[in-house]
């Protein structure tokens, strides 16, 4: 399990080096599931490649979730995730009061999600 949640910001969270090896998401994995959880505020991104991983994202509030459909094949592939700053009243900021950061996942196809989150796990052997 690799913790995401305090990556600098505007980093690109699509590649990984684990004990096991490199792990990109863009090239090598497609998002085959999504699940949200409200009474428990877990997002769960599934992909599957070389090996099944999961994104898990803990104490979850959705901002923006933009799909285009019917969803393709490309609507699978993530192409851009990141942690960065939201705008409240015209000022920007890091971390909610709460403790959330904000994120941003990009799929190839146009679809988008924009979300606050306690904590972010990416776990690998899960699907």
């Amino acid at each position: 399990m690799l913790e995401l949640t305090a990556s600098p910001l505007f980093d690109s969270l699509l590649i990984f080096e684990t004990d096991y090896g490199i792990i990109d998401l863009h090239n090598d994995y497609y998002c085959n599931k999504i699940c949200y959880d409200f009474g428990n505020q877990c997002l769960k991104c599934f992909f599957k490649g070389a090996r099944n991983l999961m994104l898990e994202f803990r104490g979850v509030i959705i901002v923006k979730l933009n799909l285009q459909l019917p969803l393709t094949a490309d609507s699978s592939i993530l192409n851009n995730f990141y942690r960065g700053r939201f705008e409240v009243d015209g000022v920007l900021y890091e971390i909610s009061a709460e403790g959330r950061r904000y994120f941003y996942l990009e799929f190839e196809a146009g679809d988008a999600l924009e979300l606050y989150a306690h904590n972010i796990f990416l776990i690998e052997g899960k699907c």
